[in-house]
């Protein structure tokens, strides 16, 4: 059995005597050995600090520079109760008197240490018993002062009264709720009558009768009735009890407690008058109420409102649940009704009600969870957006006719100039001779391609809705391929991973290509590279695609532009995120992360 173990011992001979005699009798001491009261002390705080404090402290009564009463006095001293033998030659029956009248556990001669293990198995029971002593007193004391605290928190007294002795015993909490100081009050069953409101007295008076002389034997009793403080104020409280009987079934004591409800009360009232101010909201409010019991998703109440949108009469509706008013499964209603309850309030946007003739009504839905008749409801608000939907539908369509048109005009017209325009500058530049108009025309060419790049881009990105449809990696293929015919000194490298989806992603791939082009457009702009590579890959149910590039890079004070900020803007709208990193001379990384659509 592993032992810590201090010797103060000034004789290394008697301290490895001391081992053996240790280890003879079971143990294995993890030992240091001082003589000196600095060393002492520096071994008990060294052991503690590190959480190994010592187990057991064996001294010699002698030592050049303290003895052994001087060693047990600085070990209580700082704080240890750590048992303490002492060790020694013969050195007179006061002074081994001495030392255990001081504390000690034992003495032990050295010619006598087959007492050892004796002395240091009782030291280490007696120390054991020591510390459970301490702590259980320690949980008792805690115990009692989480009671009152508990009780003083939940305002909730403890009382007995003795019928015979017309003696009551009152809790400290209980002396609180009466506005009491426990010395300047004396319970007992008239001063406590003395306390009650008057129109509860009489109440009061025959609870207790019946509960004492009827026949409800020892079932428990409560009863609410309000008191009167000292000062005037008045409180409602909550008394449960119970009759205590003798073997002839004589009552002869009454115990219980007494709960300060107070605020209880007032809240009632104050959601009763909620409730009111509620009803007369619902009742002359613009928009559909709906109230609808959270358990059961039976319809508990609807508005004038509510009825005329969906055509039914107001005892019709009472016999419907929510499954019956929405055109979705039992399962997505039972998931939306728990994430309202979970999240208190919730507004979850455009959805569709179902009308008593059958047909859909466009709706905006918001709920969020009450109190109605001391159960939970879920009062969801319901606001007719057919007009909305109508004219936003008709502002869709014609933005979509003048989308088509702008992307016919820019590449029938100003894009096939600008090409032409390039290749008759082309022309011009094989055919000149002048050296200076040659170099002018090289950069009016260069600044007449990346007018034509941009062009493109911008026809591809105006033509995007109506390729929707297309499978996600071919809109990809075809939008690396148009950025490798823009820029043919690139070396533009696509890998896109196995369980990237092979059908369309719609919206969410649309605006991903966007992304993807707006960082490839910033690196054709801004990067010098030589190779360019787009990665997509699917990682933890989120779509992710990278831009990364050789070039020239930038540092953390460069700030972001215009085709970043989109980029994010665009990003977020689909839930997602991107992350850029770059360096000088390092290249740059631009990587995309959007959640999977379904």
């Amino acid at each position: 059995m592993s032992l810590r173990v201090l010797l103060v011992e000034d004789s290394e001979n008697d301290a490895i005597l001391l081992l053996r005699k240790l280890r003879q009798g079971g143990y294995e001491p993890v030992h240091k050995r001082v003589d000196t009261p600095e060393e002492l002390e520096l071994a008990l705080d060294g052991a503690q600090e590190r959480g190994e404090p010592w187990e057991l402290v064996i001294s010699d009564y002698f030592m050049p520079r303290f003895r052994a009463p001087d060693a047990l006095a600085l070990l209580r001293r700082l704080g240890y109760d750590t048992p303490f033998i002492v060790v020694s030659g013969k050195v007179g029956e006061d002074l081994a008197v001495e030392v255990m009248q001081a504390g000690a556990q034992d003495y032990i001669t050295k010619e006598n240490m087959a007492r050892l293990k004796v002395a240091v198995e009782r030291g280490l029971r007696e120390a054991e018993a020591r510390r459970e002593r301490e702590r259980a007193e320690q949980a008792l004391r805690q115990s009692e002062s989480s009671l009152s605290a508990a009780q003083r928190i939940a305002h909730l007294g403890n009382w007995e009264y003795d019928i015979g002795r017309d003696e009551a015993y009152w809790s400290d909490e209980l002396y609180r709720i009466f506005g009491f100081a426990p010395q300047g009050f004396v319970p007992t069953y008239k001063s406590f009558l003395n306390l009650i409101h008057p129109d509860d007295e009489k109440l009061l008076r025959g609870e207790v009768r019946a509960a004492l002389y009827g026949r409800r034997g020892r079932i428990p009793s409560n009863i609410d009735y309000r008191i009167v403080r000292p000062n005037g104020e008045i409180r409602f409280v909550s008394t449960r009890y119970e009759v205590m009987r003798d073997a002839s079934e004589r009552p002869v004591r009454l115990i219980g407690t007494i709960h300060d409800v107070t605020e209880r009360k007032q809240a009632e009232e104050t959601l009763r008058e909620s409730e009111e101010r509620y009803r007369a909201v619902v009742e002359q409010a613009a928009d559909g109420i709906l109230l609808i019991d959270v358990d059961s998703k039976r319809i508990l109440e609807a508005n004038a409102v509510y009825q005329d949108l969906l055509g039914y009469a107001p005892e019709e509706i009472l016999d419907l649940t929510l499954y019956d008013l929405v055109p979705y499964s039992r399962e997505s209603m039972d998931c939306y009704v728990e994430r309202v309850r979970i999240e208190k309030s919730y507004v979850s946007g455009e959805r569709r009600h179902r009308r008593k003739d059958g047909s859909l009504v466009d709706v905006e839905v918001s709920a969020n969870t009450i109190s109605y008749s001391s159960k939970e409801a879920l009062c969801v608000v319901v606001r007719d957006i057919t007009e909305r939907k109508r004219s936003a539908e008709t502002l869709r369509e014609t933005r979509e006719a003048e989308r088509q048109r702008m992307a016919r005009d820019l590449h029938d017209g100003a894009l096939q100039d600008l090409t032409y325009a390039l290749a008759e500058a082309q022309i011009l530049q094989v055919l000149s001779e002048d050296p200076k108009l040659d170099e002018r025309l090289k950069q009016q060419l260069e600044a007449l391609r990346r007018a034509a790049g941009g062009l493109r881009s911008a026809v591809y990105n105006l033509r995007l809705e109506d390729e929707q449809n297309r499978p996600f990696r071919t809109l990809l293929e075809t939008l690396v391929e148009q950025n490798r015919n823009m820029v043919p000194d690139w070396n533009i490298h696509l890998e896109v991973a196995d369980e990237v989806p092979q059908v369309s992603l719609k919206e969410t791939g649309t605006e991903l290509l966007r992304v993807v082009q707006e960082g490839l457009s910033n690196a054709r702009r801004h990067s010098e590279a030589r190779n360019v590579r787009v990665t997509v890959w699917v990682e933890s149910n989120e779509l992710v695609a990278e831009v990364s590039d050789d070039g020239r890079g930038f540092g953390p004070d460069s700030g972001s532009g215009i085709g970043l900020k989109s980029m994010k803007e665009r990003t977020a709208a689909l839930g997602g995120e991107v992350a850029v990193e770059s360096e000088p001379g390092e290249g740059t990384r631009v990587r995309i992360r959007t959640p999977m659509p379904r």
